[in-house]
């Protein structure tokens, strides 16, 4: 009796740690993204996403799927395209190959791209049958303006700052910025806002001139696929004059 006693109770600790391995496995994995983005159609976009999880052997390979209540959808698929749909063959990719990255990168943006997308790790968890969690990819036909800025008033013979700040959704492949004014070329870089969106800023140091007083100065943006935006403001410039006895 005490052996077979024994026997239970070791049999019973093995079940509860092997099950205890397991919710470890699965109710550990989390994703972080973004509810919804926006993207460009014609363009680019780049879902932003990460996941965690608790063993170091489980599997690295990223899947993602679309939403759908009856079938497992793949449009992306890290071991290999066999199973992606057609319409989204040759146009999904990682965006980095580092460990615990997931975000995915979808090309030529077209108009049945809005929907539902969730990702997942190998095809045994993924994050809406966890969490319910999807993130919504909403469609823009035309690009967002640019938005120029600077402060304070611009006097003849100073030099002054000047931005030009333009949304994206492809970090992975910013818009080239181009001015229409002379001057110096500050720094150009991006810097990220909630919801997965991406700004491109170009400073551009000028120095303004009588000759520009009431004159456009003028920003464009080339997005990806040679897709282009602008926008435009007219200058006031303060004139200095010199009086001579």
């Amino acid at each position: 009796m005490p052996n077979q006693r024994n026997l239970v109770s070791n049999t019973m600790l093995f079940i509860f740690i092997f099950l205890q391995g397991l919710y470890s496995m699965t109710v550990g994995q989390t994703w972080t993204f973004p509810d919804k983005i926006e993207a460009l159609k014609g363009s680019c976009v780049v879902i932003p996403c990460s996941f965690t999880r608790t063993r170091s052997s489980m599997s690295d390979d990223v899947v993602w799927y679309l939403y759908s209540r009856t079938y497992y959808i793949e449009v992306f698929n890290s071991r290999g395209n066999s199973e992606t749909i057609s319409a989204y063959r040759g146009r999904t990719s990682l965006v980095s190959a580092e460990t615990m990255s997931c975000s995915l990168r979808i090309n030529n943006v077209r108009g049945g791209d809005d929907a539902y997308y969730y990702p997942g790790i190998d095809t045994n968890s993924n994050a809406y049958e966890k969490y319910g969690n999807a993130v919504r990819l909403g469609l823009r036909e035309k690009p967002h303006d640019p938005v120029i800025q600077w402060s304070g008033g611009m006097i003849e013979g100073q030099q002054i700052t000047i931005t030009c700040k333009v949304e994206h959704t492809c970090w992975s492949n910013p818009p080239t910025i181009e001015w229409n004014k002379r001057g110096q070329h500050g720094r150009t870089y991006q810097s990220n806002f909630a919801g997965g969106g991406w700004k491109s800023v170009s400073e551009l140091i000028y120095t303004p001139s009588s000759s520009d007083h009431n004159s456009l100065i003028m920003c464009s943006a080339t997005h990806h696929n040679r897709i282009i935006s602008l926008n435009s403001t007219r200058l006031n410039i303060k004139c200095t004059y010199y009086t001579r006895n």
